[in-house]
C-alpha cells in the first residue's frame, strides 16, 4: 500500500511539472522573469523530492532483512 501512495505522490510530481511548462508557456508575456524563475525552480524541486521518495523506497526494499 506505501508503495502505491509513493507512486501517486511521482505521479502527482509528474503533473505539476507539465503544469509549470504549461503555465510558462501559456502566460510567457504576462509573468515577469522573476516568477518563472520560481516556478521553474518549484516544480524541479518538489518534482526531484517526490522522485528521491520512490528511488529511496525501491533501494531500501530491494534486500529485505532475513528474520
Amino acid at each position: 500500500m506505501e508503495r502505491a501512495i509513493r507512486m501517486l505522490n511521482l505521479f502527482t510530481a509528474v503533473i505539476m511539472l507539465v503544469t509549470g511548462f504549461y503555465i510558462q508557456e501559456t502566460f510567457d508575456m504576462v509573468l515577469s522573469n522573476n516568477v518563472k524563475t520560481i516556478i521553474i525552480i518549484g516544480m524541479l524541486i518538489y518534482f526531484l523530492l517526490m522522485l528521491d521518495q520512490v528511488l529511496t523506497y525501491k533501494s531500501s526494499n530491494s534486500y529485505p532483512a532475513k528474520e
